[in-house]
């Protein structure tokens, strides 16, 4: 008997929870990927056990189901999205979209997002630009709860 679960399967899952929540079939197959792929790249901190937390946000209105991220500031390779607290890894994933479209413009895409929500572990979207030629920094605040490196 073996305790691991197919990713496949838990993706489902999670994709499943969310869209019982109101959040889009590909937002809710977005973040439920993001979640899983965090856990089989060993980030559990930022995998799966992250679902029932996420759920008690939907529910609570902290963060909407619907996410609809506005563009604020249209500086040519810099822009601001507005994340109107929606779920952050679907607004992450629209500023990195956002961002390698500027880089392929301009040579260079710097995207900020304000009004957001956890996103995830950083990686799932840096790795978005290699593809496109696009090298990737994805950054974030944390919590005063969050301790110095080292």
């Amino acid at each position: 008997m073996s305790d691991r679960i197919d990713p496949q399967r838990l993706t489902a899952f999670g994709s499943d929870v969310l869209r019982k929540l109101g959040v889009a079939a590909d937002d809710a197959d977005l973040v439920s990927h993001s979640l899983v792929q965090a856990d089989l790249w060993g980030h559990q901190s930022h995998g799966v056990m992250r679902l029932p937390w996420y759920v008690r946000r939907l529910q609570s209105g902290a963060m909407h189901a619907v996410t609809n991220p506005t563009l604020e500031v249209d500086a040519g390779s810099v822009a601001v999205i507005d994340g109107r607290d929606g779920i952050g890894q679907v607004v992450a994933h629209r500023a990195a979209r956002e961002s390698i479209e500027r880089a392929r413009r301009h040579g260079v895409g710097a995207v900020a997002v304000r009004n957001s929500n956890h996103f995830g572990t950083a990686m799932y979207f840096s790795l978005m630009g290699p593809p496109h030629g696009c090298i990737m920094l994805a950054a974030t605040n944390a919590s005063p709860a969050m301790a110095p490196w080292g």
